[in-house]
């Protein structure tokens, strides 16, 4: 039987929301022109990991509006391995970063386990936590989160359906929206609004992959054939005209990779044509790439394919010395903050701050999440790991100078007068 999505008249059903509001389409007539952050009028992050890493992109227009630009920031996977569901405390593991949260209107982050207070916590390859784990990072500053991932059907339906139950009650305690899963089979996707200022903020959640697919109806998941792909993005052409900013988040991707597949960054692509203004990856474990999208009306949309692991035991394991083991990646992420202005044509990119972020193994127990940039000039933080944070620092100096995406140029930020 065809999924619920396909089943129904308009591909994926009519788009849904908890307020209906006509907009006038936002999308300009014409080709997509992915920009180099230099023809952008912008640099590029983390050129030198010693320089303020903040990125104008664009001219700011805050002439032609009187009001204050919108504030989101988007975080990796918030993962729940052992060693992080056994501390003590779970306020330590984002006790160092949440001040960085402060001045966004949203923090959007993805929860990747089922959250059903009935089963006892568990790591890979099933993994499940207490709504307590999941009240840390909302009381930490994450509001909007993503369910929709290969996990959320670890536990077949029952496990979905638990999720669904644990975060509608944090959501009676807590401003907090989701997306991501529903609870009825017949149910179209639906769209969350978020409201800022009187301007319409869409937010939906998808995943292309699920590891278990007992229960995948509960999911919204958008399988990779061609049918589901073309239709799925067709719905999605539909909904974002309803909204002044969509923000899509999308499950997808090869795990540990450093680089975004073709076939997913194809399909982020699309989405951004679709409408989407920014495209927020996950999956990967690793950070990837990002790149800005410059409409033919010179308003710009952003794609983040991957954004690492923002909560993550897989770096337990590694010594200071295991600079070039593979799960030394996986404790990179960052804080990815987007300033968004509107204007009559719609709304666009115009600041991108991302604040890189490490794994910490804490003393007190456990993982927690601490700013990268500091790591290896703290007294607190051993020799031996001092001397890590800074390969890593460096590591992600490189990892922007390889950034490229059919051989654009980038204009790099080579000094600190260069900004």
């Amino acid at each position: 039987m065809l999924p619920a999505y396909l089943r129904l008249p308009m591909s994926c059903g009519s788009p849904t929301k908890s307020r209906y509001r006509t907009r006038p389409a936002r999308r300009a007539a014409g080709a997509l022109i992915i920009a180099a952050l230099a023809g952008a009028g912008g640099a590029l992050l983390f050129a030198r990991p010693d320089v303020a890493h903040r990125i104008e992109v664009g001219e700011s227009r805050r002439a032609v509006t009187s009001e204050r630009p919108l504030r989101l920031s988007f975080i990796g996977d918030i993962m729940a391995h052992d060693v992080n569901f056994r501390m003590d405390d779970f306020s330590r593991i984002y006790g160092e970063v949440a001040p960085y949260f402060a001045d966004s209107d949203h923090v959007f982050g993805q929860l990747e386990f089922v959250v059903d207070p009935d089963r006892p916590y568990a790591t890979y390859p099933r993994f499940n936590v207490h709504p307590a784990y999941v009240e840390a990072a909302i009381e930490a500053g994450v509001d909007i989160f993503s369910l929709a991932n290969n996990h959320t059907t670890d536990y077949k339906a029952d496990g979905v359906l638990a999720t669904l139950d644990s975060m509608a009650e944090l959501t009676e305690r807590y401003e907090i929206r989701y997306s991501g899963a529903r609870a009825e089979t017949d149910e179209s996707l639906d769209v969350v609004e978020l409201d800022w200022r009187g301007r319409s903020i869409g937010f939906l959640a998808i995943t292309r992959i699920l590891n278990d697919w007992d229960g995948w109806e509960l999911t919204y998941v958008i399988d990779w054939s061609r049918l589901s792909t073309e239709r799925f993005l067709e719905w999605l052409e539909e909904a974002t005209g309803d909204y002044d900013l969509f923000v899509l988040s999308v499950h997808d991707g090869t795990e540990y990779q450093p680089y975004p597949d073709e076939r997913s960054i194809a399909f982020f692509r699309d989405a951004v044509a679709a409408g989407v203004d920014i495209l927020w990856g996950h999956h990967p474990h690793v950070l990837q790439p990002w790149e800005v999208v410059e409409r033919d009306d010179g308003r710009r949309a952003v794609i983040m394919p991957s954004m690492g692991n923002f909560v993550s035991g897989q770096t337990w394991g590694i010594g200071p010395d295991d600079t070039e083991h593979w799960r030394a990646n996986t404790g990179d992420s960052a804080i990815f903050r987007t300033t968004v202005e509107f204007d009559h044509r719609g709304a666009s990119i115009i600041d991108i701050d991302p604040l890189l972020i490490t794994h910490y193994h804490h003393p007190a127990g456990g993982v927690s999440v601490e700013m990268l940039m500091p790591m290896a000039d703290r007294d607190d933080v051993d020799v031996g790991w001092r001397a890590f944070y800074d390969d890593r620092r460096r590591r992600s100096g490189r990892f922007a100078r390889r950034q490229t995406y059919e051989n654009l140029e980038y204009n790099l930020l080579e000094s600190e007068g260069g900004r």
